[in-house]
């Protein structure tokens, strides 16, 4: 959880110092997670790991998908998750 906090930490720094990540409000797993329908996969959606690695995946319920790539990086977990930005028209 300290890593958790710590990235917190950095955001808010460059946040104060007017840096892009100002605009990246991570949303705990813990608050809400994607909408999706019953025995339906959530649109993708940018998932960031417990160890600090980010994928994208979608989740059902509250199980999330398990890539290759989030397996083989040593992930137990996602902790946090945002939208993929819309395109501009």
């Amino acid at each position: 959880m300290s890593e958790w906090i710590s990235v917190q930490e950095e955001m808010a720094k460059d946040s104060a110092a007017g840096g892009r990540k100002a605009f990246i409000k991570w949303i705990d797993v813990n608050e809400r997670l994607p909408e999706s329908n019953p025995d339906t996969w959530s649109d993708p959606v940018i998932a960031l790991a417990d160890n600090m690695e980010i994928f994208q995946l979608s989740c059902m319920g509250t199980y999330w998908q398990r890539s290759e790539a989030f397996v083989k990086s040593g992930a137990q977990k996602v902790i946090a998750w945002i939208p993929f930005p819309l395109l501009p028209d």
